[in-house]
């Protein structure tokens, strides 16, 4: 059994991980509508495409069992700690770089504040692969982590 399993299969790390995506879903959404205002928080939902659910489901379940198994290695001490820093960098890196990409050109004025214009623009109009490299990171932080080791 994979040792990401084994974290998942225990109650409390995986309530922890349904949170963490719970939350990050929410926050994503959130900051996607903030420039617009709140009011718009459930008209984002109705412009996303088929890709961009996918893209948002899978982000939101890969940071939370990123993050749960992150926590559980932490607890558990079944891994070298140089490379759990290095799993929790990159786990930081994607859910960063996941959370700032916008899902439509209305979205441009946060990502604004946080890059350059012109940087800026190019997420937006390659927000898929932004989000796509997202979770790449993400998935190789599990993997740096040890999460897809068979367990001894």
């Amino acid at each position: 059994m994979l040792l990401l399993f084994q974290a998942l299969k225990e109650p409390k790390y995986f309530v922890l991980a349904i949170i963490f995506a719970l939350s990050i879903m929410s926050l994503y959404s959130f900051l996607q509508v903030l420039p617009q205002g709140l009011n718009n928080f459930w008209f984002w939902f109705t412009i996303l495409t088929p890709l961009g659910w996918f893209l948002y489901f899978l982000y939101g379940i890969s940071f939370g069992a990123t993050l749960s198994f992150f926590i559980w290695q932490r607890v558990k001490r079944v891994y070298p700690a140089r490379k759990i820093a290095k799993g929790g960098f990159l786990g930081v890196l994607g859910s960063l770089l996941g959370t700032t990409a916008p899902v439509c050109v209305g979205c441009l004025t946060w990502v604004v504040l946080l890059f350059p214009t012109s940087f800026a623009s190019a997420i937006v109009q390659y927000n898929s692969l932004v989000m796509v490299f997202s979770i790449a990171l993400l998935f190789f932080a599990l993997w740096l982590l040890g999460g897809f080791q068979k367990n001894v």
